[in-house]
This record gives C-alpha cells, sequence and structure tokens, in this order.
C-alpha cells in the first residue's frame, strides 16, 4: 500500500529521529558540569548549547569559571544523535525510515571501525526490515501488525492513530513540533477517532507552552540587559568581536524560525534566542488555545461510539438498528469518516437483502400451480433415433424357430413308435 504523507508530517519524523544528547562537557571551578555542544569560542568565553525537555538554550560561559573542556572523538559527537532512534509500538510513516537508515549508514561508512559501527548496522536493518512490511502494505498499531487488506479498509483511521502516537511521543522532546503534527491531523484525518483525542491532548499542552514562553521571554530580556552591560564595559576590538559575536548568534537564530516559516510549519520552534519565535509563539498560543477550546470534542466521541454501535449492527444484519445509530453519529459529527463510510455499506447490505427476498423459493406447503397453457392436439413421438423395422413372419422369429423344432420331434417320434408298433403285429400274425 502506498502511503503517501504530508511533507510536515515528513520534516517532524526526521527532526525527531535526529534529537539527541550532546557530548561536549564543560567542567566548572565549582564543580559543577554542562553537557552540551560548544558552537562558539573565544578567549574569554565559551558558548554552549544545551537541550532539556526539548527546549534549546544557549549558555555562555567565562573562561575564569571552567576548570576543564572534555571534547569526544568525532564518531562519538556523530554518535550521539543516532544512538536513539529506535523503533515503537507503531510503524512509522514510510518516509520517516530513511530519515533513520540514511545517517545510520552514512555513519557506518564514514565511521567502519567504530566501536558503534555494529550497534549502527543492526539499527538500520532493523529499520530496513520494518520498512519493508510498511511497503508491502501492513501496519504496526501498538505491537499487532495488520494485514494490507485489514489497512486498507481502515487506511485513514490507521493513519490518524500513528500521526496521534506520533504527537504524543513529540510532546516530551519539543511540545511545538507537536502542535505542528496536530496541525497534519486536522488537514489530514480531521474525521478519524484520533482527532478528538489529539484536540484534547494539545487543550493540556498549552497551558504548559504558555508558561514556557513566559520564562523563555523574561530570559531573553534579562540575557539582552546582561549583553548590553557588557559592551558599555568594552571598547575597541574587544568590544567589536563581542557585538559581532551577539549579531552572529541573532542571525543564526533567525535564519532556522525563517527556514521554518519557509517550510510552511503552523508552529515556528522555541528558540530562546530570538524575539521573533517568542513573539510569534505567544500571539499563536493565545489564538489557538480560544479555537482548540471550541472544538466539541464531547459530541465527537458521542458519534463515534454511535458509529461503532452502527459498524456491530451492520455486521449482524441488523438494518434498522445500523440505521439509527448512523443517524445519531451523523447528527453528533458530520465529518466523522466511519459513519461516512458506513453509510453506503448499509445501503448495499439493504439492497443485497431485498435482492435474496425476492428470489426466496416458496415453502413446500403452500401448492403453486403453473400456468396453464393453451391445449394443443397430441401427436405421437418417435424418437428420431428410434425407428420402427418392418414386422418379421412368426417362423422367421426365435420363438417360431423352436415351434418348427418341437413339431418335427414329435412328428419323428410318432412315425418310429408306429413303425414298431407294425414290425410287431407282424411277429404275432406268424
Amino acid at each position: 500500500m502506498n502511503r503517501k504523507f504530508p511533507l510536515p508530517l515528513v520534516f517532524l519524523c526526521l527532526a525527531t529521529l535526529s534529537t539527541g544528547s550532546f557530548a561536549d562537557i564543560v567542567t566548572l571551578k565549582s564543580g559543577a558540569k554542562v553537557e552540551g555542544k560548544i558552537t562558539s569560542e573565544t578567549a574569554a568565553e565559551i558558548t554552549i548549547t544545551v537541550k532539556s525537555g526539548g527546549i534549546t538554550d544557549d549558555q555562555t560561559i567565562k573562561k575564569n569559571d571552567i576548570a576543564s573542556v572534555a571534547k569526544d572523538a568525532p564518531d562519538e559527537l556523530a554518535w550521539q544523535p543516532l544512538k536513539g532512534a529506535k523503533l515503537g509500538k507503531n510503524s512509522f510513516p514510510l518516509p520517516s525510515y530513511d530519515s533513520a537508515i540514511n545517517p545510520l549508514n552514512g555513519f557506518i561508512n564514514e565511521y567502519p571501525q567504530s566501536k558503534y559501527a555494529a550497534d549502527a548496522k543492526k539499527l538500520s536493518e532493523t529499520f530496513s526490515a520494518e520498512k519493508k512490511r510498511v511497503e508491502d502494505g501492513e501496519v504496526k498499531l501498538d505491537d499487532k501488525w495488520l494485514s494490507k487488506e485489514e489497512a486498507q479498509k481502515e487506511g485513514i483511521q490507521i493513519k490518524g492513530l500513528i500521526a496521534f502516537n506520533y504527537m504524543k511521543d513529540q510532546s516530551a522532546r519539543d511540545m511545538t513540533a507537536a502542535l505542528n503534527t496536530l496541525d497534519v491531523i486536522e488537514k489530514n484525518y480531521a474525521g478519524t477517532r484520533a482527532y478528538p483525542d489529539a484536540v484534547e491532548y494539545a487543550q493540556k499542552m498549552l497551558p504548559v507552552l504558555k508558561a514556557e514562553l513566559e520564562r523563555r521571554t523574561k530570559a531573553l530580556e534579562a540575557k539582552k540587559t546582561e549583553q548590553a552591560e557588557t559592551i558599555k564595559k568594552l571598547t575597541g576590538q574587544e568590544k567589536t568581536t563581542v557585538e559581532n559575536e551577539i549579531k552572529a548568534a541573532k542571525t543564526s537564530a533567525d535564519a532556522v524560525v525563517a527556514a521554518s516559516e519557509k517550510q510552511g510549519l503552523k508552529w515556528l520552534p522555541l528558540n530562546p534566542s530570538t524575539e521573533h519565535s517568542l513573539q510569534n509563539l505567544t500571539q499563536k498560543l493565545t489564538s489557538e488555545t480560544q479555537r482548540l477550546n471550541s472544538v466539541p470534542v464531547a459530541k465527537m466521541r458521542a458519534s463515534i461510539a454511535a458509529a461503532e454501535k452502527a459498524k456491530a449492527a451492520l455486521a449482524s444484519n441488523d438494518f434498522a438498528g445500523a440505521e439509527t445509530a448512523l443517524a445519531q453519529a451523523s447528527s453528533a459529527w458530520s465529518n466523522n469518516e466511519l459513519s461516512t463510510r458506513l453509510k453506503p455499506e448499509l445501503d448495499a447490505a439493504k439492497k443485497a437483502a431485498a435482492i435474496a427476498a425476492a428470489a426466496v423459493v416458496p415453502a413446500a406447503d403452500t401448492e403453486v400451480l403453473p400456468p396453464v397453457a393453451a391445449k394443443a392436439p397430441v401427436k405421437a413421438v418417435v424418437p428420431i433415433a428410434e425407428e420402427v423395422a418392418p414386422e418379421k413372419p412368426f417362423l422367421l422369429t426365435p420363438g417360431g424357430a423352436i415351434t418348427v423344432v418341437l413339431v418335427v420331434a414329435l412328428l419323428v417320434g410318432g412315425f418310429t413308435v408306429m413303425k414298431k408298433i407294425k414290425a410287431k403285429d407282424g411277429e404275432n400274425l406268424e
């Protein structure tokens, strides 16, 4: 079954599979350790990007406060974003498998002697095996594989459920990416049973995102104030260098946000280094909270329950029950994919039942007389293959021949007896 998914969902799959731990460790003189990715370094300080709970944050640490800096080997760094790739309880959209397989194969080719090469090969083979099953039309839901036929019949429902499960997985790492998956669900699977669940899940996420945005906005303001105070104390080339570094970091952060806008994502990534990201998300959050709170989730769930009832009634040929339940389902939620799909199935089943009833043979105790045809003269019909031969004389038949033999035998016998009698009479006369 060739299933194509919208580009945003493919992008989100790639983003999730490529996230992982950073390998650079900065140990402070206080004993604290900061683990992340060193993105820039000057004579006076180091900037390290740290990820926590799906949020990316840049920390600038003065070298006077640093006790040591540990950087892993190239293959260690390359392996970090790959080692977290794993299959889930549900199969992925088909393009997502290549998003995992290609980087793993690239790692194997670039670092064939790495101690992680065997693990990368095993992961690649695992993803490839599941990809083959998905290419053949199978779908995995909650660790249970559905056949191609089952998947085709419930195709739209399955895709909606896969997207929702993916949304839940993303929420722990990147809330805005999870909300972008909700956007995919609304555009493509808004009639599935997964949709009201996805809406309710997003409703619970939004307050958490709001609190995070408020915290990040205050942190950015404090950072800007600190940078401004630092610049005031600097002069000459040192001041120019710091200003250029701040400008470069902002340009880089803005480029990430611009790329997301160009791609058409509804929710921009939460980048705490750029005001545009924070302001855009804050505005989006307000309007989306109002909109999602107005979605009639309860009615949708009632519609889904009625549609399932109709499906069961149709399976047991309870057409009246199925019709009543479908009417309830459509009334509660007109966009319900299951009730929309069952309606023509019910009509076809009713029509087939009516045709079958009309063709039923009458009962045995009911006498049905055939129609009386007009009488016609009765003619003897002689089969063409049986021609009547002319009648033979009696003496030529087997019975006649036997009769002749018997008569002749009687005559001969009588003649012999008479001859003996005459001979005896002649002897007596002598």
